[in-house]
């Protein structure tokens, strides 16, 4: 989770990972010099689930997923943003057993937009299906992503594909070139919006 001067959203997001059920998860945060009361509600929040990261000077959202990939222990990975919001307090335990059973290595859905009263306003469609006319789709549109950040992924691919490509070199996560032929992640788009 990369936050800058969040303190507005950040108690919801937080007790929106930290209210899972039936898994055990870490939380890194990753606290890109902010000005505001960021760090004093982290504090707040402090458990053993919580590792606590602050730049000494802001570097941007893709710096800050760098330095909290480093941290990562756990077997599958998700992004927050300090202003997101888990809408269901089962989703890592459903979508860890979800990926078990069918073999993928991640899986995405839509985004739910919400206004400043917490309602909900629209979805933010994403693609249903990913290949390699996606990857034309996506230079057509000059780099913008067909799919929204709710994504959760195996470790595995999140270190060579979401961090080669996403964090690195802001560009989709869900393909990468190997030995010099591109391979795409087998990452499956599931109608169960979890994430605003």
């Amino acid at each position: 989770m990369p936050v800058y001067n969040d303190e507005r959203y950040l108690p919801e997001a937080l007790e929106s990972v930290l209210n899972q059920k039936d898994v055990e998860l870490e939380l890194i945060i990753v606290d890109d010099c902010s000005t505001d009361r960021t760090s004093r509600i982290i504090e707040q929040f402090k458990t053993s689930q919580i590792k606590y990261i602050r730049h000494n000077e802001n570097k941007g959202q893709l710096d800050a997923l760098l330095t909290g990939s480093s941290e990562i222990t756990g077997d599958f990975v998700a992004l927050f943003h300090g202003d997101d919001k888990i809408l269901d307090d089962h989703a890592f335990v459903d979508y860890a057993r979800w990926l078990s059973e069918n073999r993928a290595d991640g899986l995405y859905s839509d985004l739910v937009i919400i206004d400043k009263k917490s309602e909900v306003k629209k979805l933010s469609k994403a693609a249903k299906t990913l290949g390699k006319n996606r990857l034309i789709e996506l230079l057509y549109r000059a780099g913008s992503n067909l799919i929204p950040d709710p994504f959760f992924v195996r470790k595995e691919f999140f270190f060579r594909s979401v961090l080669e490509n996403y964090i690195k070199w802001n560009m989709a996560y869900w393909f990468n070139e190997e030995h010099g032929e591109l391979s795409l992640g087998k990452v499956v788009y599931v109608n169960r919006p979890w994430y605003v």
